[in-house]
This record gives C-alpha cells, sequence and structure tokens, in this order.
C-alpha cells in the first residue's frame, strides 16, 4: 500500500490510491548541510510565497492572481481573479487580516491591500510611478516599499493612518526589496550603492545606510529571522540563484540551498520557505 522512493534528493512514501507523498525525514550527523531540506509541492507555477505570523497560512502568487493556503498541505484558494492586473508579492499583515500586493490597474504598478474577510480591496498608492514590494511593520503601522517616484528605485515609507509616505533612501543607485526587523527598530532590504548589490539597513526612523551583508554576486530579496541576526537572501551568481544565510553581528555569510529563491523566514525563525522550480519548499534553519 506504501512505496518508499527517491525524488529531488530525498526519500518519500508514496500512498497507493490516494496518490499523495509524505517526506521521509532522515537524520544524519555530518557537516552544516545536515539540516534537514522538505520539499512540499503546492501547485506548479507559483511564486512570491509568505507566511502568516501564526504561521497557518501560506500565500503565493500563480498565473497573476493570489491564492491562500494551509501551511503542511491542502487545497489553495484564489483570492482574486484578475490576472491581466499581475497581482504579486503578497503579505499578510502582522494580525492575519489583510493581504498586501501590488498589482498593474492603470499602467503601472500600485500598492493595495485586501481584506480577507470581505475580500474588499482599497489602493495605498495611484501614482503615475511604480510602487511594489512592500512590507508590513511589525505592529502594522506602517508599510515600507520601493518606489520610482524620484526617477530610480528608492525606498519609502508609508503611516497607514494617515496615508503620510516618507522617502527613506536617496542612492543613485537601486535601493530594493525592503522589510522592518522584527523589532520594527530597522529597515533592512538591498541595495546598489557600493557598486554591488548587496543587503544594508537604517533606522526605521531615518538615518544613515549601512551594508550589513553581501554573498557572491548579486545580493537581494533579505528576510529577517526574530532574533534580529540571521538574514536570509537570494543571491544570484552567473545566473545561477541561491539562498543564503548571513550572521549580521559577524558579517560572514554561508550557503543554505540551490535553485531557490524568494525567501520569507517563520515568525518563530525555525524554518524559511522559498521558491524552487515553481514549486514552495521549506527549510530549518540553523542557529
Amino acid at each position: 500500500k506504501r512505496i518508499l522512493i527517491e525524488w529531488e534528493f530525498g526519500l518519500w512514501i508514496l500512498e497507493v490510491g490516494t496518490w499523495t507523498m509524505k517526506p521521509v525525514n532522515v537524520d544524519i550527523d555530518s557537516d552544516w548541510k545536515s539540516f534537514g531540506i522538505v520539499e512540499r509541492t503546492i501547485r506548479a507555477g507559483a511564486d512570491q510565497p509568505d507566511i502568516s505570523n501564526d504561521g497557518r497560512f501560506i500565500a503565493f502568487t500563480l498565473s497573476g492572481d493570489l491564492w491562500v493556503m494551509p501551511n503542511g498541505g491542502g487545497n489553495a484558494q484564489q483570492i482574486t481573479a484578475t490576472p491581466s492586473q499581475n497581482e504579486e508579492w503578497p503579505r499578510f499583515s502582522p494580525d492575519g487580516s489583510q493581504m498586501m500586493f501590488h498589482a498593474d490597474q492603470g499602467g503601472n504598478s500600485d500598492l493595495f491591500v485586501m481584506d480577507l474577510a470581505s475580500r474588499q480591496i482599497r489602493a495605498l498608492t495611484r501614482t503615475p510611478h511604480n510602487e511594489f514590494f512592500a512590507s508590513w511593520s511589525p505592529d502594522g503601522q506602517r508599510i515600507v516599499f520601493t518606489s520610482e517616484a524620484a526617477g530610480n528605485k528608492d525606498i519609502y515609507t508609508m503611516d497607514m493612518a494617515t496615508g503620510a509616505i516618507t522617502q527613506m533612501t536617496t542612492s543613485v543607485a537601486a535601493d530594493d526589496d525592503p522589510i522592518f526587523s522584527p523589532d520594527g527598530q530597522w529597515i533592512v532590504y538591498d541595495s546598489g550603492q557600493d557598486g554591488q548589490q548587496a543587503i544594508f539597513r537604517l533606522p526605521a526612523n531615518g538615518g544613515r545606510p549601512e551594508r550589513i551583508l553581501a554573498g557572491p554576486g548579486f545580493s537581494q530579496i533579505p528576510a529577517m529571522a526574530r532574533d534580529g541576526r540571521r538574514v536570509v537572501f537570494e543571491a544570484v551568481n552567473g545566473g545561477n540563484r541561491s539562498l543564503y544565510m548571513g550572521d549580521t553581528a559577524t558579517g560572514q555569510v554561508m550557503p543554505l540551498i540551490g535553485n531557490a529563491t524568494s525567501p520569507r523566514i517563520a515568525t518563530d525563525g525555525s524554518s524559511v520557505i522559498y521558491m524552487s522550480n515553481g514549486q514552495i519548499g521549506s527549510l530549518e534553519l540553523p542557529e
């Protein structure tokens, strides 16, 4: 009734009849590569995953629309149905009641937020410039995002109560993919201001940026663990995309997994979800 198979460099149990697969966890004492990887096929063609703060749900994009599914597997629910608008970069609010994303509804990218209970959508920006890659502050009172309002990619914040927007960076290089640190004290993002795209941070209320981490090639899309020390990011080197983890205290980086993009760290800091070949994977994070 069950078949043991090897797939994607791992062992899986295939249930005959239902034809569902479950991973077989194998503990091996060896070098730093020994932490466990669990590959979970969510849906082919998925991209840009996010995980809710309570760890119960995963959001992702598929063919220009937004979907939500239970973490751990199950039926995915489509929450938008306008593929021509290319809704992307879904981000759960800290309390899980809203979903922020960017979409093209008028010839350029703007920011939107959906109430998940009512499915009502309201625009956060309506400008002739592109705004995208937004993330919430831990208390949900601010968002941070990338905008091309000044002619290139810079980092901006918005007060969610008033709608007031503040420009945070003015580099002539591209500043992109911002997030708030879990304690809300920093904005972490990638920038090419030193000549190589690397991971930077600046005080959340404004201040001088500082470079904190860099991997091989082009470093982008940071995700920070709750301890504020571990940062997972995507490194593009020679056409290859891999995930690296860096220590903000020492500046040291280590490879996590190849052929992977779009990291998002679970709230408890135990794991990171990512994309690989249109599938969502989960990787245990080393301390």
